[in-house]
This record gives C-alpha cells, structure tokens and sequence, in this order.
C-alpha cells in the first residue's frame, strides 16, 4: 500500500477561511520540522526550494488566481518529499556498538 495523508484543512466555503487554514498548516509543520531537523535553514537543492515555497505559502504568498488545489497537492508533495529525504538521513545511522 502507498502512504496518503490529508493535510486536514478547513472544509469552510470561504476562499479566506481556506487560505488562512492552509497557511496555518504549512506554517505549523515548518515549526515542528524545525524542531526537529535544527539545520533545516541550510538545506540546499531541491528541499532547501521547498523550504522557502512553504514560507511563501506561510505568508499567504500566492495570488489569487493560483490554483488551489493544484498549490495543496504541491504542499502535499512537499510534505512526502521532506519524510522520504530526512527518513533515508535516519536509516542512514549506526548503531552504537558496546
């Protein structure tokens, strides 16, 4: 089976209540993947462009004529890029020998 997930936003009509809840989001999971990946700030590439695309949606950097849920399927993929690359970063450890 493949991995799916729901970002959980809004289900509100309002083009604002959506946006709002959807910068919430992206904001809140840029919080807790910094907490936990303390360099995040200085990845380069393709994650380090992902990074800085999901502080523009934290801003509510997209205009209004943007697609959008072509940008929640980006934000989506996004969140599936960041767990395969710092999951493969994990398996990646030694374990300690005593």
């Amino acid at each position: 089976e493949g991995f799916d997930f729901e970002l959980g936003l809004t289900e509100d009509e309002s083009v604002f209540a959506r946006a709002d809840s959807l910068s919430d989001w992206a904001n809140q999971f840029l919080l807790g993947l910094g907490l936990v990946q303390t360099e995040l700030g200085k990845e380069k590439g393709e994650i380090g462009e992902a990074v800085d695309d999901l502080q523009d949606i934290c801003q509510l950097g997209y205009e209004e004529d943007d697609d959008e849920e072509e940008i929640i399927e980006y934000v989506r993929t996004i969140a599936m890029l960041f767990y395969t690359h710092f999951n493969d970063d994990a398996q990646e450890i030694k374990p300690i020998l005593h």
